[in-house]
């Protein structure tokens, strides 16, 4: 069993590292890029596991009495010396496996994670998500702003541009002299459908003047949780001093 569990290991190795490129960066072209982040990471979910099964089935079987009279029959045929020598290897590929259990365990869950279901349909539950969102930005959790982008999310920019989710969570992955503030949030609730519009400043470290924004962010609800579908915004002309 070691052999196929060291293979779907490294299968799932370079499965992990298509996805970091794929969702955290923007380095893949588009045709590349995932759309269907659900089916990825609930496949990677399932090898981890059957990876897990299959660790577990390296272990010796048996119960003690029956491993005993296989030692003394074994003894017989082949002698102290070269049984125990025998034995010493089996332990050292068993010890082996048993350290890498926990790794497996940890690399499962961290797969496993799942977004947060559950949510209330109303408008403090939107309001809530935009602050989850701009901390999730701020603070570089690509998982948890995964968790609100739909699949199909895409944001048009002041300038006409759109941003697709595979941009959005890599421009979160990347560091940033940037500190937004929302206010005056207000979110409106019509079934499964809902949207917020609000102001955005974004303020530099740098020193740099503030930049001002109105946005308007669109979500469903689907899946037990608010995803957003589509956003805009739109920049306030810069504030410049009155000449005397």
């Amino acid at each position: 069993m070691l052999y196929p569990t060291l293979v779907i290991t490294a299968v799932l190795a370079r499965q992990g590292l298509y996805i970091l490129l794929a969702a955290g960066t923007g380095v893949l072209p588009r045709r590349f890029r995932l759309t269907r982040y659900k089916i990825w990471m609930r496949s990677a979910l399932l090898l981890w596991w059957l990876v897990l099964v299959l660790g577990w089935m390296t272990y010796p079987t048996g119960t003690y009495h029956g491993r005993m009279e296989d030692l003394k029959n074994r003894v017989r045929r082949s002698g102290v010396k070269k049984l125990c020598e025998r034995e010493s290897g089996r332990s050292r590929n068993v010890v082996s496996m048993k350290s890498l259990i926990p790794w497996l365990l940890l690399c499962s869950l961290a797969h496993g994670a799942v977004c947060p279901t559950g949510q209330a349909k109303d408008q403090a539950a939107l309001v809530q998500i935009e602050q989850v969102w701009l901390q999730a930005a701020e603070q570089h959790d690509v998982a948890a702003l995964g968790c609100i982008l739909a699949d199909e999310f895409e944001e048009a920019g002041f300038d006409g541009s759109l941003t697709d989710r595979s941009a959005m969570l890599a421009s979160a992955a990347k560091p940033s002299n940037v500190h937004s503030e929302l206010t005056d949030l207000h979110a409106h609730v019509y079934g499964d459908f809902g949207y917020v519009r609000g102001l955005g400043v974004n303020r530099r470290d740098d020193g740099k003047a503030p930049v001002k924004n109105r946005f308007t962010d669109i979500f469903v609800y689907r899946d037990g949780r608010w995803q957003c579908v589509a956003g805009h915004e739109s920049h306030f002309p810069e504030e410049r001093p009155q000449a005397h």
